[in-house]
């Protein structure tokens, strides 16, 4: 039990790493939908070949269940969709705020599913710590807003910036829900793949995606508005010079550590358990390298923020 613990503060720690290498590829290009879109691909078709090493080296073999597949599936959609809300809400907002309510929702959505609709056993140390995650998620929320204030944007931008938030959260904690609903399979009649199996069918349906949208999507985009669309060639292009190409290398290769170790301890650790502290210390390990690597600044509120969530994180740790 406690080594899973240690392997779920380890798999967080991978997804604070992804944070820094996609906040490196950001440095470097436009923030639009369509360089959103180059990251994913390309950061898919990566993982595609690490994955594939993976099983060949390990002689595991391919094994694709259909139940894997549809979970795959809906991983690949979410992770689409987020990429999407991702850019508009980065568009309005600061990223200390969005990075919160995308790990809150990894954390909150499970946990509920879990209690209600998994018979895991709820205590009222859970309880406790998913009131303090509650406090944790307003306090970015309205320092945000004040930033907002300071820099006279309008309602509108709050409003929307605030609504791109509560379904980045939805839409990770269903991720997270996907996740744990994998290694059940066998409990409720259905084969699995296993976690490399599993992950391989999720990037084969984003490097599909990818064909869509280079090899179809694009050219008629050009073929039927050339002036506007015409430039995202070069935009493409940019996107496989070296250091981007190391970078989302990078980047793909701790996304996959961490989901990979996550899956491995979905299957012994309950989920109003795991994802809180996955999704805990992933904040609390990005506002780390946030402020040694970028020099990005604290507010009190915020500080007050991560101080709830490494609490609630230690308190479901002990669980």
């Amino acid at each position: 039990m406690f080594l899973y613990v240690i392997l779920a503060v380890i798999a967080s720690l991978c997804f604070a790493l992804q944070f820094v290498f996609n906040k490196e590829y950001q440095k470097r290009v436009e923030a639009t939908f369509f360089t959103s879109n180059n990251f994913q691909i390309i950061c898919a078709c990566m993982k595609t070949i690490m994955l594939v090493g993976i099983i060949l080296i390990t002689n595991k073999g391919f094994k694709f269940e259909i139940y894997s597949l549809f979970l795959a599936l809906g991983l690949a959609l979410i992770a689409v969709i987020i990429s999407f809300f991702g850019m508009l809400t980065l568009k309005l907002g600061n990223v200390g705020t969005y990075s919160v309510f995308m790990m809150m929702g990894g954390m909150a959505v499970p946990f509920f599913v879990g209690i209600l609709f998994l018979n895991e056993n709820f205590t009222w140390l859970k309880g406790l710590a998913m009131i303090i995650l509650a406090v944790s998620i307003i306090l970015p929320l309205k320092d945000n807003q004040n930033q907002k204030t300071a820099e006279k944007k309008s309602k509108k931008s709050i409003f929307l910036y605030t609504l791109f938030c509560i379904a980045i959260f939805f839409l990770n904690g269903g991720n997270s829900v996907i996740s744990k609903f994998h290694p059940l399979g066998p409990e409720w009649g259905y084969a699995i793949s296993d976690p490399y199996n599993f992950t391989l069918l999720s990037m084969l349906f984003l490097v599909f995606y990818g064909v869509i949208m280079w090899g179809v999507v694009l050219p008629l985009q050009i073929k039927f508005n050339a002036d506007k669309y015409k430039p995202q060639i070069q935009v493409l292009k940019n996107a496989f010079t070296a250091d981007k190409l190391f970078i989302i290398a990078c980047f793909a290769f701790f996304s996959l550590a961490g989901f990979i170790i996550q899956i491995i301890c979905a299957e012994h650790l309950n989920a109003s358990v795991l994802f809180p502290i996955t999704s805990g210390g992933t904040i609390l390990f990005s506002a780390f390298f946030g402020k040694v690597l970028y020099k990005e600044k604290i507010s009190w509120l915020m500080a007050i923020s991560l101080t709830l969530t490494l609490i609630a994180t230690v308190i479901f740790a002990l669980q």
